[in-house]
């Protein structure tokens, strides 16, 4: 669910009206750095990061652990850094993950 939201309000984030308007902000980093994972218009942090982080809380409700749920939010937190980190680390576990993007995919996302 965290992906699908996150895909979605992304692209939503992307058209004209709210990339001008909000998600600007956060391509103002040409070449990335780990700190701009969090780098967001309140706007586009509530919507783009908050917001699918807690669609599958709140769909799962009581049926998963509050550690377990926590966990989820910590390496998905680890999964943004590392994407904007600029480095393409081999041991990283991230590459594991399927749709992951390299440090060099989401720089060009960012440059262009």
């Amino acid at each position: 669910m965290e992906d699908f939201c996150f895909y979605w309000s992304h692209s939503t984030l992307h058209r004209p009206f709210f990339y001008k308007r909000f998600h600007k902000y956060h391509h103002e980093h040409k070449v990335p750095t780990g700190l701009a994972c969090i780098h967001a218009h309140p706007v586009e942090f509530y919507f783009g990061n908050v917001l699918p982080e807690l669609v599958g809380g709140i769909l799962l409700a009581n049926r998963v652990h509050h550690s377990c749920y926590y966990a989820w939010v910590v390496f998905r937190m680890m999964q943004s850094l590392n994407e904007h980190c600029g480095y393409n680390f081999t041991w990283s576990m991230f590459r594991l993950v399927p749709f992951h993007l390299r440090g060099d995919e989401h720089d060009y996302h960012h440059s262009e």
